[in-house]
């Protein structure tokens, strides 16, 4: 995951989420995920970040309950979670409801709530593949993150 969180088009996405790389982010640590995970694949976004120069906060489910907390972040980056609390779900889909911008890194259709699949834009069938073996495309119109995007083609983009 690290070599390709170096790609050109992530940093793209991360600048115009944030509007620049000098505005604090915040990190997304499910406490409820890293019981069942131990957060083994959560250091190489927070890795990246630092070698970006880009400022952030890890934040824990209570503050992803919290839209105002959340609020005071242009962007939340969530990487390797699957488990989200039901009180989180609703807190991220407040905030960006409300306007936030929620990047979502690692196989969220491994996530088995359907609430926060909605949340992602994910559609009910969706399920994990090797990201060199699909093309991404919205399942959900309208939604926020995937307004006016008909497909991407990723294979060149990523490693796994």
């Amino acid at each position: 995951m690290a070599a390709g969180l170096r790609h050109p088009l992530l940093m793209l996405c991360l600048s115009a989420a944030t509007g620049s790389l000098a505005s604090p982010v915040a990190v997304y640590q499910s406490e409820t995920n890293h019981t069942r995970y131990s957060g083994v694949h959560q250091a190489p976004l927070r890795t990246w970040l630092e070698g970006l120069g880009q400022s952030f906060e890890v934040i824990g489910d209570g503050q992803a309950a919290a839209p105002a907390a959340l609020a005071r972040y242009p962007v939340v980056l969530v990487s390797s979670t699957y488990i989200v609390p039901p009180r989180c779900i609703a807190g991220l889909d407040a905030y960006v409801r409300a306007g936030g911008q929620l990047l979502w890194f690692d196989s969220p259709a491994l996530t088995r709530e359907p609430a926060m699949r909605l949340l992602l834009g994910l559609g009910p069938d969706m399920t994990y593949t090797t990201l060199a073996d699909c093309k991404l495309r919205p399942v959900v119109d309208g939604h926020p993150l995937t307004a006016g995007t008909a497909s991407l083609d990723i294979p060149q983009y990523v490693g796994n």
